[in-house]
């Protein structure tokens, strides 16, 4: 009898290890900073703790999306450390499970040995939880060693596999340790560090290969490497470079899980180039984000039988030839990736690559004989902008591209294939485009899945037909969700739920459109739960210039997936943008100006950018009132003519690089200001 028990035990375990080796899991590395952990898959749960850039989790290998907004998240698990440990038992998070945005994790599959041993620990917490000696080494092996580099020295030599490279700060030029430019018995080096020092001592798989005027980084078989820039300042503070125009800046060949964050790349000099900046063959799980790569270099980058490669809120541009060429291989993205200032032949050139596909990025002032080339494949694009170019033939008609949700120079792609999910700017119905011509209609058209065109040139007073203000206000048919509050002075217009709207003004020089308020207590347009909102080319404001306002321009609560473009917002609102619990924003080449108590108050929320804005002749205490935001960032801005304490910034860092600040009056110095970091900034 006690045999036929212990046969039974040992039948049962069995039973359990086959049904738990079905389990799949994924290697989770986070790829910014200060990324929020939750408590359940939406953006507005509760926060458990952050992640940065290093934290290895173990996570099920499927994103969970959440249907209200279409926003992806992985369900982890585990934390991985010097060993597997159960989330309940991690003191950052301390329960069973819980979730992580997936646009801030790079996944790397789980080896199926390492599922079993994964599964087991998840189902009997005394087991070893060791990780295997084999497996994908990016978690599964010892703890990655971090390695601090602070010169082009100290980065060549730390080159290698499993390994995370954290660098300083600033330029690093390779060339000055290229064996091909300085060692030259007949002629003087340009670099006397490497024939004074000795060449650096480089990793197996790392080497130098002679170009036409010099050389070549060859990274060949390298495995599990991460190159960090400057943690935790969006920006590309880091810097890498070279000096031959025929030599890639980075050459990866039969390489993987490679992970590029933070890094901006490109040649020492412009001109005519036949090298680009990164190149990779016969390479897979590659990860590139936060990076920006830049001419003259002849591509951005150049693609040879890759399988697995993201590429996020990164940008190519001034490169001299084309924005990338990609030949062979699979499943390569592009999200939230901008593509401008390059030139020459066909920008973005694909040959027989299997699912590959560009989302929410903005190709803008480029110039070539076609956008796209593609032979072989079919090129996936949607809810993408393409402003500014110069080709010689149509951009939407271009051959075996396939256009969703897209804009072409402000015209939007109509036809928009069926789905039940996402976002409907590109996965639902074909949106509705509605051109009005006065408030009424403007009023009368917002609403979901949607684009209104407003009339070019001229101005929209919304409170014509505000029900507290006149009685014409009453007859108005508004949609759902869109419905007129009382406030001190008037109405205020509330859009509550609404999901995917553009409101698009004019989009030539000169005919931008208007849209005011009289109360000076309302917002021009309150936005409460709100996702996939697109404003662009619009000028908004009160319509009466006094001294003093009770509410600003713009107001969103609760939002997300917000994009604001060549827009302009003035006072006397108190401020220009009123952002609370908001995440992933971009405000692009735009200006808020006159407001009474600040350019803007932002509390919560996550992923919040701005990128080539001006601010001008605000006043107020705290002009850039920041608080418990994550991730936000200023670029390429300009501050002029404000007064008042410039950033009030807490519980957060805000990151602020290439931006200028002139002839503003504060109390305290701006580059003093607490909790902002400031990268190539300048201050008069």
């Amino acid at each position: 009898m006690k045999k036929l028990a212990s046969l039974f035990s040992v039948i049962i375990i069995v039973l359990a290890l086959l049904c738990v080796s079905a389990d799949a899991y994924v290697y989770l590395s986070v790829t910014g900073t200060n990324v929020n952990i939750r408590a359940e898959a939406k953006m507005n749960s509760k926060v458990l703790a952050q992640g940065n850039a290093g934290d290895v989790f173990i996570a099920e290998d499927e994103p969970v999306t959440n249907s209200a907004d279409g926003s992806k998240w992985y369900k982890i698990v585990m934390s991985v450390g010097n060993g597997y440990v159960p989330l309940e038992e991690d003191e950052r998070i301390g329960i069973a499970t819980a979730y992580i945005s997936a646009n801030f994790a790079h996944s790397m599959k789980v080896a199926e040995d390492e599922n079993k041993k994964i599964a087991g620990i998840l189902n009997n917490p005394d087991a070893s939880r060791r990780p295997s000696s084999e497996g994908n080494s990016a978690a599964a092996g010892t703890t990655n060693r971090i390695i601090k580099v602070s010169n082009a020295r100290e980065f060549l030599e730390a080159l290698g596999s499993d390994r995370i490279i954290e660098m300083a700060p600033g330029e690093f030029n390779l060339s000055e340790w290229d064996p091909f430019l300085n060692n030259q018995p007949e002629q003087a080096p340009p670099y006397p560090n490497l024939r004074n020092e000795g060449e650096p001592k480089l990793e197996k798989g790392v080497s130098w290969e002679d170009t036409f005027d010099g050389g070549e980084l060859v990274l060949s078989g390298i495995k599990n490497l991460t190159i960090n820039g400057w943690p935790g300042q969006q920006g590309n503070t880091t810097s890498i470079i070279v000096d031959p125009r025929y030599a890639f800046v980075l050459n990866f060949v039969n390489c993987g899980d490679i992970v590029i964050e933070g890094l901006k790349a490109g040649h020492s000099e412009g001109g005519y180039c036949e090298g680009g900046v990164f190149r990779f063959g016969d390479c897979s799980q590659i990860a590139i984000t936060d990076a920006g790569m830049y001419g003259c270099g002849t591509v951005g980058l150049e693609l040879v039988d890759v399988r697995d490669m993201k590429v996020t809120n990164s940008r190519i541009y001034e490169c001299t030839y084309s924005i990338m060429t990609i030949s062979g291989g699979e499943n390569i993205a592009f999200e939230r990736c901008a593509f401008n200032d390059n030139q020459e032949f066909s920008l973005v050139n694909v040959s027989g690559t299997e699912n590959i596909s560009f989302t929410e990025c903005e190709f803008r002032d480029n110039r070539g004989s076609s956008m796209f080339a593609v032979h072989g494949t079919t090129v996936s694009v949607s809810n993408s902008s393409f402003i500014g170019n110069e080709t010689d033939s149509s951009i939407r008609a271009s051959d075996n591209v396939a256009f969703t949700g897209c804009t072409f120079g402000g015209v939007n792609v109509e036809t928009v294939p069926p789905s039940s999910e996402g976002n409907n700017a590109a996965a639902g119905t074909a949106n509705r485009i509605i051109k009005v011509s006065n408030a009424r209609e403007f009023l009368e058209a917002l609403g979901s899945d949607r684009i209104i065109e407003a009339p070019q040139g001229s101005g929209l007073n919304l409170s014509e037909w505000d029900p507290y203000l006149t009685s014409a206000g009453k007859e108005l048919k508004l949609a759902k969700g869109v419905s007129w509050e009382e406030v001190y002075d008037g109405g205020r217009l509330n859009l509550e739920g609404i999901k995917n709207l553009t409101i698009r003004g004019g989009t030539e020089p000169g005919s931008i459109s208007q849209i005011s308020v009289a109360p000076r207590y309302a917002e021009v347009l309150n936005f409460v739960n709100c996702s996939g909102i697109v404003i662009e080319e619009l000028t908004a404001g009160h319509s009466e210039s006094v001294e003093e306002c009770g509410a600003g321009v713009f107001s969103f609560t609760d939002s997300s997936r917000i994009t604001i473009t060549g827009s302009y917002m003035y006072g006397c609102g108190t401020y220009g943008l009123s952002l609370q619990t908001v995440f992933d924003m971009k405000v692009a080449d735009s200006q808020i100006y006159n407001c009474t108590q600040g350019i803007m108050l932002v509390y919560g929320g996550d992923n919040i950018a701005f990128d080539r804005c001006v601010f001008s002749d605000n006043k107020g205490f705290g002009l850039v009132g920041v608080m418990d935001t994550p991730n936000i960032s200023f670029t390429d801005c300009k501050f002029t003519g404000n007064s008042g304490n410039m950033f009030g910034v807490a519980d957060t860092v805000v990151s602020v690089s290439n931006s200028t600040f002139r002839d503003n009056e504060t109390d305290s110095p701006i580059r003093d200001s607490e909790n902002v970091a400031f990268t190539n900034c300048v201050f008069d």
